[in-house]
Parts: C-alpha cells; sequence; structure tokens
C-alpha cells in the first residue's frame, strides 16, 4: 500500500511539512491543493488526486479531521475516515479494510 498525504496546503508549507519536518521519510508522495490549483472539499481536488497517483478511486482512502472532507472523499468512491487521534494509523486502516 502506497500512502500519500493529500492536504489543503501552500506551496512553502508543502514544502516544509515533508522536507524540515521529514514526512517525506513516511510517505509515498504528497499532493496539496497549491500544486493542483483545487482544494477539499471540492470533487475535483480527488479527481486530481487520482490523476497524480494514477490509481482509481476504491484504491484511495482518505482519514481527514473534518467530516465535510471525508464525505466528499466517499462522494467521490474513495474510503474514508475521520481522524480520530485516540487511535493509532494502523487501527484505522484495519478498520477500513475490514
Amino acid at each position: 500500500m502506497k500512502i500519500v498525504l493529500a492536504t489543503n496546503q501552500e506551496h512553502q508549507r508543502a514544502n516544509y511539512i515533508m522536507s524540515t519536518l521529514k514526512l517525506a521519510d513516511y510517505v509515498d508522495g504528497i499532493v496539496y491543493s497549491a500544486e493542483i490549483g483545487v482544494a477539499k472539499p471540492d470533487p475535483a481536488f480527488f479527481t486530481a488526486a487520482m490523476t497524480k497517483t494514477q490509481q482509481p478511486a476504491h484504491e484511495h482512502i482518505l482519514i481527514d479531521d473534518t467530516l465535510e472532507n471525508v464525505k466528499a472523499a466517499i462522494a467521490a468512491k474513495w474510503s474514508g475516515r475521520v481522524w480520530d487521534s485516540r487511535k493509532n494509523l494502523s487501527d484505522i486502516l484495519d478498520d477500513v479494510r475490514a
């Protein structure tokens, strides 16, 4: 499974997240709003993300802290879960796979 960060960020902040915070060590890539020209929860965000990842909708999972974004992902035929900081990411992914 590939993990790609899908986020509403501008260029400088996206670079900071990936480089300075070293998130690039833990994910396979990033899709961000300033890069693709549209932000979550706009349906075009999910279409652009799929174009970048070259994967079909059913291969995507959005784990987000905003219910509106998760609903938009589900409408785009992605799996989606609201982030629960009390859980480990692996537990959330196990829930999605079940």
